[in-house]
């Protein structure tokens, strides 16, 4: 059973009846109206059946395992620049018809206030508390630490192909000198460090995945 602590502003908001129940009259039409509403957004701009992962670019192709952690973090970032930023708007009386269609003003600031709300529950509500904390820290690891990433190949220095000629009148390459092949294997382990974490990081986003709800 999902079980959910939500501000009183919230619980007002979506406790109007002409949200969840038939009601004749002028109430019906302002239901469906909204339910048209709905429908027309997620259709015309959410359009929740497709992921579209913004880290990547349109016509680049990317192997799967780049776009199933994106696709995974892209869904995360939806979640909480939309779902998180509209449940603080709500509870700050800030709401406007038009955010739906528009976008929502400093989503990201908006969506940390109710994650922030949510985590200092603390005992009152422990599951929500823990898990907005982790959904805070993965959010907060995919925008901001990991891109901020340094390339583990920028330190690999230039190398200098050097040949010499063979007994069989052909040329043979030269080994590099011991600092470049040195260089070489502190970029690769860095680079699996990298994929070792992202790995670990999308296993933790998957645990929580039932808590991604609003």
């Amino acid at each position: 059973m999902k079980i959910r602590a939500l501000s009183p502003n919230v619980v007002k908001y979506v406790t109007r009846k002409h949200w969840y129940e038939y009601v004749p009259g002028l109430d019906q039409f302002k239901w469906k109206l909204q339910e048209l509403g709905s429908w027309l957004r997620g259709i015309l701009r959410r359009k929740h059946h497709i992921v579209r992962m913004k880290a990547l670019s349109r016509g680049q192709w990317y192997d799967s395992d780049i776009r199933i952690f994106e696709a995974n973090f892209q869904i995360l970032v939806d979640y909480i620049e939309n779902e998180c930023a509209w449940m603080n708007l709500i509870a700050e009386r800030k709401t406007k018809w038009y955010y739906n269609w528009l976008g929502f003003p400093d989503a990201r600031g908006n969506a940390l206030k109710h994650l922030n709300w949510e985590i200092q529950l603390g005992k009152d509500s422990p599951g929500q508390s823990e898990s907005a904390e982790k959904v805070k820290e993965l959010y907060l690891w995919y925008k901001d630490v990991r891109p901020a990433r340094l390339d583990p190949w920028n330190d690999v220095p230039h190398r200098e192909w050097k040949t010499e000629p063979t007994d069989q009148g052909m040329q043979r390459l030269l080994p590099a000198d011991e600092d470049y092949y040195e260089a070489i294997q502190k970029a690769a382990e860095m680079e699996q460090a990298y994929e070792d974490e992202d790995t670990q990081k999308l296993v933790e986003l998957i645990r929580i995945r039932q808590f991604l709800w609003t």
